[in-house]
């Protein structure tokens, strides 16, 4: 997961809008611009109201707190600092008001600013679950693993039960390399939350790392969960690829490029299924063509394409894909020896 989506996906505004998505029905495109438009009248009548009671009273610090919130929610993020620098201006005791300008700033990518309003949010409240669990996520965003793990264990302190403390733990431990430990707090939100798709998907990615045999099932539980999972499906095909069962394989990898037409890995690790394992080599050449297709660079696929072509007896288009990988990577050793190889 990524972990700028992670950390932005558990910020909370002080207003959530709420749009219906759109679809080609005329009846139901007049219907969302509807909603759409009252929408927009609600969250202009919310600003309104705010700034009639800021002119009436320009000192009251939630109030500017609170437009803040609105602006942040709104992506307006030059008014929202204003407002959050301003309620902290006339009352500087107020968790609440860092923890809001710390997203802020956080948004719009400033992480040293982000990091010395929360240190100051816990110098307040040493104890502030909210302020923990933000430090722990920007310290796992700039990678500084040990740091988030300090913060992300105070949250978790606060409370243990609490799901997205668990998965963040989860995540640190994980990427900083403790499998075993960020297993535990997976499992702990497995106890919490059954259903909770972004866990099974990464324990499936663990266990299959670590070459278990659960990694199937780990997949298997996160697409009846999310059916159109890229992810999962293709760590699912990865796992069958492994267990040389290339009929599911190629299934889920033609799923994916279904989803995603431009996931070119799908396409090579059809063609290298076909290469490597079934020796069907002009119909391996087939899935690395659709894969330059999407990146016209991608070497590997290049390399095998000349190789493909060399067991076909094709020796001068096998010439022509080794001499280009070594135009697009020189120091590219196996085009090189399979160059050398066909030019005797």
């Amino acid at each position: 997961m990524n972990n700028l989506r992670l950390i932005k996906s558990f910020t909370a505004g002080a207003f959530t809008l709420f749009l219906l998505s759109c679809n080609n029905s005329n009846s139901n495109t007049e219907n969302n611009t509807a909603t759409t438009t009252t929408t927009a009248t609600v969250t202009d009548k919310i600003l309104q109201e705010l700034n009639d009671k800021i002119a009436a009273d320009s000192t009251d610090a939630k109030l500017y707190h609170l437009r803040s919130k609105y602006y942040l929610n709104n992506k307006k993020f030059g008014l929202a600092k204003d407002d959050g620098e301003k309620a902290i201006e006339l009352d500087s005791t107020k968790t609440d008001y860092y923890l809001t300008l710390a997203d802020i700033y956080f948004y719009v990518n400033e992480t040293r600013a982000t990091n010395d309003l929360l240190v100051k949010c816990l110098s307040i409240d040493p104890n502030n679950k909210e302020a923990n669990f933000r430090m722990a996520e920007l310290q796992f965003y700039i990678k500084h693993y040990d740091d988030a793990i300090k913060y992300g264990k105070a949250a978790y302190e606060t409370d243990t039960k609490d799901l997205k403390t668990n998965y963040l733990l989860g995540m640190i431990l994980k990427e900083k390399g403790d499998t075993v430990n960020a297993i535990k707090f997976f499992r702990n939100c497995i106890d919490i939350k059954p259903d909770y798709f972004d866990v099974y998907d990464q324990m499936g990615y663990i266990e299959k790392a670590r070459n278990k045999p659960e990694a199937l099932d780990y997949f298997n539980t996160a697409l009846k969960i999310n059916s159109e999972s890229i992810t999962s499906l293709y760590g699912r095909a990865l796992c069958y690829q492994n267990k040389n069962d290339f009929d599911n394989a190629i299934k889920d990898y033609t799923a994916i490029t279904q989803l995603k037409p431009d996931f070119k890995d799908a396409y090579f690790n059809m063609g290298y299924i076909h290469q490597v394992n079934l020796k069907m080599y002009r119909e391996a050449i087939k899935y690395y063509d659709q894969s330059l297709v999407i990146d016209s660079l991608f070497t590997k696929a290049v390399f095998n394409k000349g190789y493909c072509f060399e067991q076909l007896g094709d020796i001068g288009n096998a010439r022509i894909m080794y001499q280009k990988c070594i135009e697009m990577e020189p120091e590219f050793k196996k085009a090189r020896e399979s160059l050398k190889r066909v030019m005797k």
